[in-house]
């Protein structure tokens, strides 16, 4: 027993040093970053993709009109009937609606993932008429955000470069997301629908934030998975020819999921869930920060500890247990985070599933807890990390002045996951300085789907 609570010990501080990100180590890890989003402006296939989005008008707070939105980005899609006034409320949202995507849907055919998008729309539609809600059947404005990496060449358009979060159509890749969209609609008999805006999550949730607040320049999302996009100077745009437009501003979609520098304290752990993932060598980051895979990563770190010996062996159905995939997910990662009693909550739970005795459950709990800690600390401060680039990039931090700025974000992560959330403000106030008190981390709830209503509507205003 000595050797073993000396060989936890050790392995502990090993990760300890690896995930509780250090100063230094988070600057490099931002530069390295902050220098590929200068390369992805310049250049096409880098890691650092820095898309284009075409939206170029901030709103004015005076956008009117009905709108829905199809918001696609997950393991379920939303569709929502909104409506902005002029009116002090300025947001009515009508009607929603959340549905889940089978597993087959996710991993099947481009006819059958958006055939079951259009007939929920369908369904969507004609539930708003039994309840007496007047529709526009000859033009129906739908803004679609799909939180998937995009090749954009107009705000209408926008062709899919590859699959992240759990999702595999290759038929997709390639395709306009937007045609896809209008023929499955066509064929489920739904006629006069207009999407004059496709969007990435990340640009909803900074639209929606823009909308009550012109301070607000980026847009976050902390959830299943990460991203951010931010306002740039389109002349900055390297790979765009900025004579071609008449604004001089543009949102860049980072897709930050993919980057990778040397910098990144990637461990044996996560080696493995990369081998074992569904994209193998693709989002390297955002398997370190994602919410998607955290439990994934603490389940790593456990199969690890009981294979070396460390930890005390599961009983026979806990081998089973441990041994199956993504059985420990991001909001248990949470709840055991925030336990104040090493022996209470989801950790007795999760102990009792691995077959520990009671005895066992006081040598393993406070090692199990741990691990929950040094993952969630890790994905926090890789994010601050990040943010604190795209904060340079913008122009509002680095400068003699740090500007006020909201940052917008939405996501699990951030909202739920109350050690993340404390972890990633502390790690930008040092990244910072005293100046952080000028950034403003605002959480923007379900925030892309009103945005995806406003870029619609200013894009419907423009085309008037």
């Amino acid at each position: 027993r000595t050797w073993r609570r000396r060989a936890t010990m050790e392995r502990m501080e090993t990760w300890r040093e690896a995930c509780l990100v250090p100063l230094e180590r988070m600057k490099r890890v931002s530069d390295a970053m902050l220098h590929k989003m200068d390369v992805g402006l310049s250049e096409t296939g880098t890691n650092l993709p820095m898309l284009p989005t075409y939206v170029t008008q901030q709103p004015s707070g005076k956008e009117t009109g009905h709108y829905f939105t199809l918001d696609l980005g997950g393991t379920n899609f939303r569709i929502a009937y909104i409506q902005l006034s002029e009116q002090v409320s300025k947001v009515e949202l009508r009607r929603e609606a959340k549905w889940n995507i089978p597993k087959e849907n996710m991993e099947g055919t481009a006819d059958g993932l958006f055939g079951l998008l259009a007939e929920a729309f369908k369904e969507f539609l004609e539930q708003l008429e039994s309840d007496n809600i007047p529709l526009n059947r000859d033009k129906i404005v739908l803004a679609f955000t799909f939180s998937f990496p995009m090749d954009q060449n107009a705000l209408d358009s926008g062709k899919l470069l590859f699959w992240t979060k759990g999702f595999n159509i290759p038929s997709c890749v390639g395709k306009d997301v937007v045609v896809l969209l209008a023929d499955a609609m066509h064929r489920s008999g739904i006629h006069g629908v207009v999407i004059p805006a496709v969007l990435n999550d990340t640009v909803g949730t900074l639209a929606a934030a823009q909308y009550f607040d012109e301070t607000a320049k980026v847009g976050v999302i902390f959830g299943t998975g990460s991203n951010a996009a931010y306002v740039e100077e389109i002349e900055k745009i390297k790979k765009m020819r900025a004579k071609d437009y008449h604004s001089k501003h543009m949102v860049v979609d980072i897709e930050w999921s993919d980057f990778y520098t040397v910098e990144l304290p990637i461990m044996s752990f996560d080696r493995k869930l990369d081998g074992e993932s569904l994209h193998p060598g693709k989002a390297t980051f955002e398997k370190m920060i994602g919410g998607m895979y955290i439990g994934e990563v603490a389940r790593n770190m456990l199969l690890e500890l009981i294979g070396d010996n460390i930890l005390p062996a599961p009983s026979p159905q806990g081998k089973i247990f441990l041994a199956t995939n993504d059985v420990i997910g991001g909001e248990q990662v949470a709840a055991i985070c925030a336990l104040q009693d090493v022996l209470g909550g989801e950790l007795v739970a999760l102990t009792e599933r691995l077959g520990y005795d009671d005895e066992t459950i006081k040598i393993a709990g406070p090692v199990i807890q741990e691990i929950m800690f040094l993952v969630s600390c890790r994905a926090a401060r890789l994010a601050g990390a990040a943010l604190y680039s795209v904060l340079r990039k913008t122009g509002r931090v680095g400068g003699v002045t740090t500007l006020p700025t909201v940052v917008a974000i939405d996501g699990s992560m951030f909202e739920h996951h109350h050690l993340f959330r404390k972890e990633l403000c502390k790690s930008l106030a040092e990244l910072v300085g005293p100046e952080a008190k000028n950034i403003k981390l605002q959480l923007s709830k379900d925030g892309s789907g009103l945005g995806a209503a406003i870029v619609a509507a200013v894009a419907d205003l423009g085309a008037q």
